[in-house]
């Protein structure tokens, strides 16, 4: 027989080399682990019906050994073939497509095989060439495998096996039907897998002992089979769970199985086995093929079935649901989404769902509480306010209930929903006890207001019930506690007091005894939620109730008391109709003046404008002062006095606008700073273009901006401290003498003056002459434009320890008298020039690395193109707008305490001050001049800061 092969053989492989075909050779090389090999020759051993199969590794060659049914000429013929087996047609056996054992020439050139009468030897895949036979047990096949590949050596073909057989799974036993141990073998180390079980009607308890050596180690599993059938072919499929001190674990790496793991990963907690059509090298399974579509809805019911049988096996409970349920879908792996769907329709069908109750239910007579307070509170009631059942055994909250109400759409329900069920008639038929485990509920849980305020659920001292609020828009419960005389007020049934069990809830709700805040808020102001009609004395009676409670209340009590009052109707006008506080006006003598050219302001009835009551009306908002107006003029009776000017307005305005000015510049009373800002803003934009005040000469009124200030009237008056303030925010008309320096840009002085400092002037030349020598030429040690990372520093920051002097009104040589000390002197002209421009290029440099990579910025260095005397040195250009200007002060040291400012200079940072522009004027301060550690110290918006007091200006020259 093996000859008539051999000789066959020899033609088709003749052929075949003829052809270039290699069929063979790729089919051997099928799988992308060498050792998968392995696998195949179990396959084949179960296949013969084997119960053992023996590993013995040597140096040279693995020999394997078991006891299944002896080769016979089909086999040969299987074996030494391509697309041909003896099992084809079965799909319960393993290794159907008669290309496993091809997986072996991946490192073997020649097999051989030992078994019963035939010995043979395959050479080029499919030539069976006979051979001595050897001395076996009887029964027994042998598989002999030389490492004599030319693709792997001998030393790495037995590394690769060695570490195979060593870490060979459980699950590679745990399938099988005919094997019971696997043994192996190498060098001085040896070991096994062995099984061992144990059957129940509808399971079986599988133990796989893994040995290597000395160590021992014991995986548990539970299997339960399945049968279906195939062209009226019986398959079994199988699911398995892993087993540890008698409860299911979670399998971390679940693969599935044909008999031996694939490389397909099913997603779940447990193992599945089944017959698969599978790819050649049995490492994937085609799921689309008619046949697996059978299989896998056999298999997905065999899931379902599962947890019926571990139910009845007492392995099945919450712990188990939990980690064998995930809330995740793999939409695109066809096994996952259809165990996922079958668990779906088997938790609808079966009562397989734990309950509070202790018991299994199914999904559709399920539903989940929000908390574990609600399970417990409506244990007997579960139906009544939830038409469902059962609750589950645990609240909402984890994975496992959120695939209950996600997945299987299993509802919540919540303590609002509680709520919004129970109706006054179920708490009129509760007893006291019922009751009391109610508010207790209530206590220990939260809920929305709403329901609070809707719902009456609160008993009263009459048996009657009413909402805890009066409405959502109350902080204050609309009950109180029990009261020991009969109240007005919507008291409590004694059972809150009776019970101490209720004091959290009374605290969490902060119930109180009634008091007179709870008497004003209860029974007086709603009387005035819109305009009151009552008679003299009733309103009078409430106003001083009210009145008298605040007065004699603490900081917290008042508070509330002006929450409560500040939108009622409650102050009575001297017209007899109610207002809200903050339309009405307290009627002093200053607010009667001010409005005595208008006809329609409310100012408050006599009868409760008094020293008592005042306090009070303050504090929920009555006018004092002017009010502010959302228009112009902005300020309330301005616009009557401007249309009704007298001589006697005029310097009421005028006393008013200085009033102001002094309290905003002198006396800055923090408490009113914020109405003196916005009054002073509100006249200017009034005041400058209307004609309001008179001048000595002339009889009418005029602007400001044509009047000289020297000749205003001299009953406008004034503090002299306010003078310098007034003139900046009041335009006058301008004096020759101002004309004159606007127009020249400099100051005139008197001659007495102007002799000393031309006096000094002779005397620093002298002394300069005398002083100067070749150390006093100041020169630079770095380039301004090398100088990278320039450090800014921001005026302001409290990074100098002194206010910084900002001097304008006299020469620089002059203001320079201070640093007249041993250092170096470069005061001569050109020495500051040098320095100057060295500043004004070091400016430049940090300018354009600060804006480099912003294409709408321009910056314009005004004296590199011969614009002198503007006021500042750089301006900064976004989209052709300006938006900063630069004025460049440099300094050799790096001390900033004084600088010089030019008038024209000052001018400028004050025209745009006054333009709401300020913070677009900037001073940088370059400190240490000519050297490559040069910063920049900046003064932002100057004539702000020195308005407010953070800059220190001098010295001071008086304008004649």
């Amino acid at each position: 027989m093996i000859k008539e092969l051999y000789l066959k053989r020899q033609q088709l492989v003749n052929q075949m080399k003829d052809n270039n075909y290699n069929a063979s050779e790729i089919i051997a090389n099928l799988y992308s682990d060498i050792s998968h090999f392995i696998y195949e020759l179990l396959q084949n051993a179960e296949d013969s019906e084997a119960s053992f199969i023996n590993f013995e590794l040597q140096e040279n060659s693995l020999l394997i050994t078991h006891n299944g049914k002896l080769f016979n000429k089909n086999d040969v013929d299987a074996i030494t073939t391509i697309g041909f087996s003896t099992k084809k047609d079965d799909l319960n056996k393993i290794g159907k497509f008669g290309a496993g054992f091809k997986s072996v020439f991946a490192l073997t050139h020649t097999p051989r095989i030992y078994s019963g009468e035939l010995s043979f030897e395959i050479q080029d895949y499919i030539i069976p060439q006979e051979i001595s036979k050897i001395q076996l047990e009887h029964n027994l096949t042998a598989i002999e495998l030389p490492f004599n590949s030319q693709k792997i050596n001998s030393q790495k073909a037995f590394e690769i096996i060695k570490d195979k057989l060593v870490k060979l799974e459980s699950e590679s036993l745990l399938f099988l039907k005919n094997i019971q141990i696997i043994q192996w073998s190498f060098v001085n180390q040896k070991g096994s897998l062995k099984k061992e079980q144990r059957s129940s009607d509808n399971c079986q308890y599988i133990d796989i002992i893994t040995t290597n050596n000395e160590t021992s180690e014991t995986k548990s599993y539970i299997k339960i089979d399945k049968t279906i059938q195939i062209d009226n072919k019986n398959l079994t499929l199988s699911i398995a769970y892993t087993m540890q001190k008698g409860k299911i674990v979670p399998i971390e790496n679940s693969l599935l199985s044909v008999f031996f793991p694939t490389k397909v990963n099913t997603y779940y907690k447990f193992l599945l086995q089944a017959p698969y059509k599978t790819t050649p090298n049995r490492e994937n399974i085609p799921f689309e093929d008619e046949d697996n579509q059978i299989i896998t809805a056999g298999l997905s019911k065999l899931v379902g079935e599962s947890f019926l049988i571990l139910k009845e096996e007492n392995l099945y409970n919450i712990d188990f649901l939990e980690n064998m349920i995930m809330n995740t879908k793999y939409y695109s792996h066809v096994l996952y989404m259809a165990i996922f769907n079958e668990l779906i329709k088997s938790f609808r069908d079966y009562e397989l769902l734990p309950t509070s109750h202790g018991i299994y239910c199914k999904s559709t007579d399920l539903i989940l509480a929000y908390n574990d307070e609600l399970i417990k509170f409506l244990e007997n009631d579960i139906k009544k306010y939830t038409a469902k059942e059962y609750f589950f055994m645990y609240k909402y909250g984890n994975e496992f209930t959120r695939y209950l109400n996600g997945i299987l759409g299993i509802p919540i329900f919540s303590n609002d929903e509680f709520l919004l069920k129970l109706t006054n008639e179920d708490l009129k038929q509760k007893d006291n006890d019922w009751l009391i485990l109610f508010y207790n509920f209530l206590a220990i849980q939260n809920f929305n207001k709403h329901y609070l305020a809707i719902k009456p659920i609160m008993k009263l001292s009459d048996a009657s019930f009413v909402s805890l609020y009066k409405n959502i828009h109350e902080d204050k419960p609309q009950v109180y506690l029990p009261t020991e005389k009969t109240s007005k007020f919507k008291t409590l049934h004694t059972l809150f007091t009776d019970n101490p069990i209720l004091k959290e809830f009374i605290e969490k709700y902060k119930i109180i005894k009634p008091n007179k805040i709870a008497e004003l808020k209860e029974f007086i102001l709603p009387k005035y939620l819109s305009t009151p009609k009552m008679s003299c004395e009733e309103y009078m009676e409430d106003f001083n109730f009210i009145v008298d409670i605040y007065n004699n209340a603490n900081q917290t009590d008042k508070a509330q008391i002006e929450n409560l009052c500040q939108d009622k109707f409650l102050v009575k006008c001297i017209n007899d109709v109610f207002y809200q506080a903050q339309f009405i006006y307290l009627e002093t003598k200053e607010l009667q003046e001010w409005f005595s050219a208008s006809s329609d302001i409310k100012f408050i009835h006599s009868s409760i404008n008094n020293d008592n009551a005042k306090v009070f009306l303050e504090s929920i908002g009555i006018n004092t002062k002017p009010r502010f107006l959302s228009h112009a003029p902005y300020i309330d009776g301005l616009k009557s006095n401007l249309e009704n000017i007298s001589f006697a307005s005029s310097v009421m305005l005028w006393d008013y606008f200085i009033k102001h000015l002094t309290n905003f510049y002198i006396t800055k009373d923090e408490e009113s700073m914020r109405y003196s800002t916005q009054t002073i803003q509100y006249l200017k934009i009034s005041l400058k273009d209307t004609s309001w005040l008179k001048s000595k000469k002339e009889s009418g009124f005029l602007k400001p901006s044509e009047l000289i200030f020297q000749e205003l009237d001299s009953r406008y008056t004034y503090p002299d401290t306010i003078k310098e303030y007034l003139l900046i925010d009041i335009k006058f008309k301008p004096n020759k003498i101002q004309q004159i320096e606007e127009e020249l840009d400099c100051k005139i002085v008197d001659k007495s003056e102007f002799e000393e400092f031309k006096k000094w002037k002779d005397t620093q030349k002298k002394e300069n002459k005398e002083n100067f020598s070749s150390d006093d030429v100041w020169s630079f040690d770095t380039k301004a434009s090398d100088i990278n990372n320039i450090n800014i520093q921001h005026y302001g920051n409290n990074f100098y320890n002194t206010k910084t002097d900002l001097s304008y009104q006299k020469p620089v040589a002059y203001v320079r008298d201070s640093f007249k000390t041993s250092y170096t002197n470069y005061n001569n002209v050109e020495n500051r020039k040098d320095i100057g421009d060295w500043g004004e290029e070091f400016v430049n440099n940090y300018l354009q690395q600060q804006y480099k990579n912003q294409s709408n910025i321009t910056i314009k260095w005004l004296n590199q193109n011969d614009f002198i005397g503007v006021g500042y040195d750089f301006v900064v250009l976004e989209n052709d707008v300006e938006i900063e200007y630069i004025e460049v002060k440099s300094k050799v040291s790096f001390s900033p305490s004084t600088i010089e400012v030019s008038g024209i200079q000052w001018k400028w940072a004050r025209e745009l001050y006054e333009q709401n522009n300020g913070e677009k004027f900037k001073i940088y301060i370059v400190l240490g001049a000519g050297k490559d550690n040069a910063e920049i110290c900046v003064i932002e918006n100057p004539i702000k800061q020195w308005i407010d007091g953070s800059l220190k200006v001098h010295p001071v020259n008086i304008e004649l």
